[in-house]
């Protein structure tokens, strides 16, 4: 059964308030917030997500702190400066810290990077305590082939001296994962970046069932793994998860409309 959550909460409307290219940035969001609550991604109140507001690359949204990824919508998305600054209303009156000190670093020194998703699922961030990481059991998986980074535990990231840190180890990957604690996916638009976490939490799953089955696994050659790779990466100028994100979008239209408030 599928609830709205968010129609039990009340946010000031900011249509009309914000540029046409800032709302509907603000809706894509919200739609992916809901999204991932759908496929069981989120973490309660503790994951985030962040992207860059368009003709602004110095400023981004990111989900007000204390609220559900279910109960968010276009018009409750905090609009934050690099340098900390909150820029509009903050319905809770806060960002969560961690939320800024990685969204920051990535948005200040990815330029290309305009949607950051930051979640804890269980495969994901068991994955991220295996010493290799993703292995490369599927077609999914191979997606991210010599794309994935690997930034060490530094306990909860609230210090801003951590973000040197996480863009060196971001580099230019697709995703990083940070030990022992969660995941990073960066894309060029928010289409793209939830496109990715869905494939990227697709693998971590099957690689948790299939070694839990303790059957010998097989593993595609190096090869074959950059070749897939290569067979996924954009064609004619269009957003990698352009399609996808438009059944993906219908989903959030029929379960979650109010995302659009």
């Amino acid at each position: 059964m599928h609830v709205d959550m968010g129609a039990r909460v009340e946010f000031k409307s900011l249509k009309g308030a914000v540029s046409p290219e800032e709302w509907q940035l603000r809706e894509e969001m919200a739609a992916c917030f809901r999204l991932i609550e759908h496929f069981g991604f989120n973490g309660t109140i503790n994951n985030h997500m962040s992207a860059r507001v368009p003709g602004e690359p110095d400023h981004f949204l990111i989900n007000p702190g204390g609220y559900l990824f279910s109960e968010l919508c276009a018009s409750s998305l905090v609009k934050v400066h690099m340098d900390g600054r909150i820029l509009s209303h903050a319905p809770s009156g806060i960002v969560n810290p961690a939320g800024y000190v990685i969204h920051s670093a990535i948005m200040s020194g990815r330029p290309d990077v305009n949607c950051a998703i930051h979640l804890h699922t269980v495969p994901g961030v068991a994955v991220s305590t295996q010493k290799d990481g993703l292995r490369f059991y599927c077609q999914e998986s191979m997606r991210f082939y010599g794309k994935i980074g690997f930034h060490e535990y530094e306990g909860i990231s609230r210090d801003t001296e951590e973000r040197e840190g996480i863009i060196r180890d971001l580099a230019d990957n697709m995703i990083l994962l940070l030990r022992n604690h969660g995941t990073i996916v960066v894309g060029g638009s928010v289409a793209d970046a939830f496109t990715y976490t869905v494939n990227f939490e697709r693998s971590c799953e099957i690689q948790m069932m299939a070694e839990r089955t303790g059957a010998e696994v097989i593993i595609p050659s190096p090869e074959m793994c950059e070749q897939t790779r290569k067979q996924t990466l954009p064609r004619d100028n269009r957003p990698a998860g352009a399609k996808a994100w438009q059944a993906y979008r219908r989903i959030a239209d029929a379960y979650y409309p109010s995302y659009l408030n």
